[in-house]
């Protein structure tokens, strides 16, 4: 089921996962880059900030299997909020640790619990430790100040290689061809019956 578009599949469900389940009032989920969003309300962001290569799984060389570490991070004008913020999208994670990925990813729908046929994909979810000098880098490299938040782990994502596909199709070519090939220049079987005397 994985292609090219899993990644951002992957970012959408978790998008509509908090939405849909946070108990905050008119919560907003926001994917990118962590701004200083001193004037938004309600703000809770997925920053996807690093996509490694799954090691238990890299040897398997039928898909690209990847792991994704996100930073969530509050925004609100008040302190005590961001940190209710933070509370309430860590229990969704925590409620919802293993779930279906949405395939559905331009939908405008709401994240459902309930499997479909274009859900069955599925992705986990779970705290990824960080020191808080290694938090202050991140913040750092974004040329942003530091603010509360943590990352998390989602894995294991899957991308099937088209490489794959077109060495099966090309092998199927070829022996088509190899048969077409051997039953032309075969000879002919005599199928004709002597009469017995």
């Amino acid at each position: 089921m994985g292609n090219y578009e899993a990644i951002a599949k992957t970012s959408i469900t978790l998008k509509k996962l908090l939405e849909s389940q946070m108990k905050t009032e008119n919560v907003i989920a926001t994917i990118g880059y962590p701004e200083n969003a001193s004037n938004n309300r309600n703000q809770i962001n997925l920053f996807l900030f690093q996509v490694m290569e799954n090691k238990h799984l890299k040897n398997d060389e039928s898909k690209l299997w990847l792991d994704l570490y996100y930073l969530v991070t509050p925004f609100d004008k008040e302190e005590t909020q961001k940190q209710a913020l933070l509370g309430d999208a860590m229990r969704v994670f925590h409620d919802n640790s293993i779930i279906n990925l949405d395939t559905a990813y331009g939908s405008e729908k709401k994240y459902s619990k309930q499997k479909s046929k274009d859900s069955q994909e599925k992705i986990r979810i779970t705290p990824h430790h960080m020191s808080f000098e290694e938090l202050c880098k991140i913040w750092h490299s974004l040329k942003e100040v530091f603010s509360l938040s943590v990352a998390y782990q989602v894995s294991v994502l899957q991308i099937d290689s088209e490489e794959d596909n077109r060495f099966i199709e090309s092998d199927r070519q070829l022996v088509k061809r190899d048969f077409e090939m051997a039953s032309r220049n075969s000879p002919k079987p005599n199928l004709k019956y002597r009469k017995r005397k």
